[in-house]
């Protein structure tokens, strides 16, 4: 049982965000970005870390080309 709480408490997100990631949603929906394709120029956005957030808003997109199989 202590494993499984471990192997939880690592997923946790408010640890996945003190390790230093991020997460990012649209504004004013708050839909979470999940792809740069989600996400144009001028488009306000909302960054959230550990210990708050902050709007930004996206000045260029950049998308990597995918490899091909």
């Amino acid at each position: 049982l202590a494993r499984y709480a471990a192997e939880l408490s690592v997923a946790d997100p408010s640890k996945v965000l003190a390790r230093g990631f991020a997460t990012v949603a649209l504004l004013p929906s708050l839909s979470a970005v999940t792809s740069a394709r989600h996400v144009g120029g001028g488009a306000r956005v909302r960054v959230t870390v550990t210990d708050g957030s902050f709007d930004c808003t996206v000045d260029e997109v950049s998308v990597r080309k995918e490899k091909a199989a």
